[in-house]
């Protein structure tokens, strides 16, 4: 197991001072938090194309790993489109990022999910990306992820384990 943060509360004027961060402090990766406000927010981002290669040099020179990106908003709220789930799904491949996580926090009809999960999810299988539900809010219960997994019934599908907000 590797031990990583997010970056949900971090503030770094570069990619290169997250990398420095987590170096420090004896991390062995990150998670990005809002992948759209990183590339924004930090010129040299492993999420920009044309700063990807150096952004990978300078997390293998530290032993370092991007393990996710994780999507800002609930699967079930407005927020969340199809569309912005796919564009995750397509930074994550083009970063080499191989998983990205999504939070579910109620209950939500399967049809509302297929119709933002459905084409994320057929892209991630293709691209070898795992989308990971995360085990908070509605999915803290263990009988939900399962429900969730099974219903996708998809190898691109699992969990990620939130130890700190099981409620």
């Amino acid at each position: 197991m590797k031990i990583v943060f997010s970056t949900k509360n971090v503030s770094r004027a570069s990619f290169l001072d997250i990398c420095r961060y987590a170096y420090d402090y004896g991390f062995k990766g990150f998670e990005i938090y809002d992948a759209v406000k990183e590339r924004k927010q930090h010129y040299d981002s492993i999420l920009r194309s044309d700063r990807t290669s150096d952004a990978k040099r300078k997390l293998f020179n530290r032993n370092l790993a991007v393990s996710a990106l994780v999507y800002p908003y609930s699967v079930e709220s407005d927020e969340a489109t199809s569309d912005s789930i796919l564009k995750y799904v397509d930074m994550a491949r083009n970063a080499g990022v191989e998983r990205i996580i999504l939070r579910l926090e109620s209950k939500t009809d399967n049809e509302t999910l297929l119709e933002k999960l459905s084409p994320a999810i057929k892209r991630a299988e293709k691209a070898d990306i795992q989308i990971l539900f995360e085990t908070a809010g509605y999915l803290a219960e263990t009988e939900n992820v399962i429900d969730i997994i099974n219903f996708f019934s998809s190898a691109a599908i699992g969990a990620s384990w939130n130890v700190r907000e099981t409620y």
